[in-house]
């Protein structure tokens, strides 16, 4: 999988909530104030599905404000599946 987007910091508020659901052993080591979350705004995502004989299929989506295209890769043996 390949994404491609924007990538963003979250709140400080965000980040100590996300740090705050994680279990006691995962926040043990961990001071609030150097936890930091990134979310990723994503305008372009590849799949890539293989294929035992070799027609493998790239499917590919593409953002343009809230509407997704998705299109197979030109050049592909397989069709993209339903």
């Amino acid at each position: 999988v390949r994404v491609r987007g924007i990538v963003e910091e979250a709140t400080a508020e965000e980040s100590a909530a996300d740090l705050a659901a994680r279990s006691a052993a995962a926040r043990a080591d961990v001071d609030a104030g150097d936890w930091v979350l990134w979310r990723i705004r994503p305008v372009h995502v590849e799949f890539w599905q293989g294929s035992p004989h070799r027609r493998h299929a790239r499917i590919l989506f593409d953002r343009a404000g809230e509407t997704w295209t998705r299109r197979a890769a030109a050049g592909e043996g397989a069709a993209p599946p339903a």
